[in-house]
């Protein structure tokens, strides 16, 4: 089961030391429940936006302005010359029987693997996740490949058009993560997965390192993780854990009263 829902109020008390103001809070958040034969819940993953919630209660969220105009500085522009050729994943191979004779890369865990074959899916279902399952394959690109800085502007809290690390774009005004240098090992798996017809919703975790600029904070190799949901054509975009990504960047949190964080 997934489910996308609003959380709205006003901030009327203290909430991790930051005091009530009144002010509006509006928070996308989400569910994925699974559950067993009897219907009790065995797995249930809640995510909220943290990073706007943070930046909503009063936070700051300061990226290094020395680092972003290094990296607009050193990254070929968008129309500065001839685009070198992007990396793209192979398209995946026919999909002939289920289960598949061999998994995508990013599917390792063993329960999940049992679960998908076990499960029962129709004939449309099944190319849905196999499309799905290959569809965050990640091959590094061109480093010289032209970057288009430009930030779209931040269309709303639950906006179906907002993609991964869109808001980070928003706090630090520009488009601060290049594909072919920012994590160039990056490796992406697959944590868990559904689908209901065409639909397919995913729970997935990004890692590498940090090998390049990435929203100014530089390529000094430190481990990057982070999850992502990837919601597909079930309507409300995909979006990543924005706030764990900053940190592990190098940003820092500043909470009243507390230090820095981490």
């Amino acid at each position: 089961m997934f489910g996308v829902y609003v959380i709205s109020g006003h901030h009327q008390g203290t909430m991790w030391g930051f005091k009530g103001d009144g002010k509006p809070l509006e928070i996308l958040a989400f569910f994925y429940r699974t559950f067993d034969p009897q219907g009790r819940t065995t797995e249930n993953y809640f995510h909220t936006e943290e990073l706007q919630l943070y930046v909503a209660l009063g936070g700051k969220a300061e990226f290094p302005k020395a680092g972003i105009a290094a990296q607009v500085a050193g990254t070929p522009q968008v129309g500065s010359g001839p685009a070198p050729e992007r990396g793209r994943p192979a398209p995946p191979p026919e999909l002939t029987s289920w289960p598949p004779a061999q998994w995508p890369p990013g599917v390792k865990n063993p329960k999940l693997i049992k679960w998908l074959t076990s499960a029962h899916w129709t004939e449309e279902e099944k190319k849905a996740l196999w499309t799905a399952l290959h569809a965050n394959a990640f091959v590094a690109g061109d480093p010289n490949t032209p970057q288009d800085f430009t930030v779209a502007p931040f269309c709303g809290i639950s906006c179906t058009r907002r993609r991964g690390f869109d808001y980070l774009d928003y706090l630090s005004g520009i488009h601060g993560y290049n594909a072919a240098r920012s994590i160039r090992d990056r490796f992406v798996e697959t944590d868990d997965i559904i689908a209901k017809g065409s639909r397919v919703i995913r729970v997935f975790k990004g890692s590498g390192h940090l090998t390049g600029y990435m929203y100014g904070f530089p390529g000094d190799g430190r481990p990057l993780e982070f999850i992502e949901i990837g919601t597909g054509n079930a309507g409300v975009g995909g979006r990543s854990e924005e706030l764990q990504l900053f940190v592990a960047m190098g940003g820092k949190l500043q909470f009243p009263g507390k230090p820095p964080v981490p």
